[in-house]
């Protein structure tokens, strides 16, 4: 209460309005959480989604034998599904909700602020022009014209207040959670086959790959070095010096004289950049033209090709394992057979008739 008595007419209104801004405040920092918790709620059961429709994928055992789901399982799984995205879609609706909230608060909070702040700067400028009237020195007119840009700048500090600076971290979260769904695919998918593949297949890896394309990047290399040593002297500085012209321009520390003194032998070098650019175009073009010719040449026989051919040795080595693994299962079967066929040849009829 003495404070409260301290303070002047203005001081007053601006205290009472960030009382009653910090109560919206609060209240929209509540609803920002619901939906911050929502879109946790989203993203972990999109995620729980992803891992039950994985296990509806046909994929094969490590003994290299197709596995498939029943039908029955198939419904479980489906009716899994389901509850989840019902589940979701009530979360949307009440995320949709809890927005509408968010933004008649927001919205009932800006109207008190344009009601009630034009009381307080026209209370507080009204002292301030005065004693700026009767400023003795700059420095006076200064700190005076300080304490109005402060005043002006209160509706900015109010509105900070009112939204807790955290409707954008909102939306960047909501953003994260939407993303986490393909990558959450492409991860089930993967955790189902690699160690399959691994323990199974040849494919080419990345460091052999490299390998592969090592002999063609060093053909093309002396070429490339060739272009960087070109451009040096031409289209690289000329682009180092727009970029000075433009940082002179904008420099408002440099006085017009100095300005005008630098400005002008940026553009006697920007002249000469030029020239050399142009005398070095046509070797630059040609080297371009004979590294594109080298790569075109080289990649098919000497890379993807030999990718090609790996995949190729990769389908036959599958198929041969799998007619393999067939032919077992079909003398497996007919074992099976020949023995059910020997036990019924020697059980008694009156055995059989019971």
């Amino acid at each position: 209460m003495e404070n409260e008595n301290l303070l002047n007419p203005s001081e007053k209104i601006l205290e009472d309005l960030k009382s009653e801004i910090q109560k919206y405040s609060l209240k929209i920092k509540d609803v920002q959480k619901v939906i911050y918790d929502n879109a946790v709620s989203i993203a972990n059961l999109t995620i729980e989604n992803e891992r039950i429709k994985s296990e509806l994928k046909v994929y094969f055992n490590d003994d290299g034998i197709k596995i498939v789901k029943s039908n029955d399982e198939k419904q479980v799984i489906m009716n899994k599904l389901a509850e989840n995205n019902n589940k979701i879609n009530d979360i949307k609706l009440n995320n949709k909700n809890s927005k509408i909230e968010l933004a008649n608060l927001i919205k009932e909070g800006r109207a008190l602020i344009d009601k009630k702040l034009p009381d307080y700067i026209e209370l507080s400028k009204k002292d301030l022009l005065l004693e700026l009237k009767n400023a003795k020195n700059p420095k006076e007119v200064y700190s005076i014209k300080k304490k109005i840009y402060l005043i002006n700048k209160e509706k900015y500090n109010l509105l900070e207040l009112l939204t807790n600076n955290q409707l954008d971290f909102i939306d960047r979260k909501l953003c994260y959670f939407n993303s986490l769904k393909y990558r959450i695919t492409s991860y089930f998918d993967r955790k189902k086959y690699e160690k399959y593949y691994i323990e199974n297949t040849d494919i080419i890896s990345d460091e052999q790959k490299t390998n592969l394309l090592a002999p063609i990047y060093a053909k093309v290399k002396p070429n490339k070095d060739r272009i960087e040593a070109l451009r040096a002297d031409g289209d690289d500085k000329i682009a180092i010096i727009e970029s000075e012209i433009r940082k002179i321009k904008k420099n408002r520390e440099l006085n017009k004289v100095v300005k005008k003194k630098l400005l002008l032998k940026d553009k006697e070098d920007l002249k000469l950049a030029n020239v050399v650019s142009k005398l070095r175009d046509k070797e630059i073009k040609t080297l371009t033209l004979n590294s594109e010719n080298t790569i075109n040449e080289l990649y098919n026989t000497e890379y993807l090709n030999l990718l090609k051919l790996n995949r190729k040795k990769l389908i036959s080595k599958e198929k041969e394992r799998f007619e393999n693994n067939l032919k077992e299962v079909n003398e497996l079967n007919k074992k099976e057979l020949v023995d059910a066929l020997t036990v019924e040849a020697n059980t008694p009829n009156e055995i059989k008739e019971r």
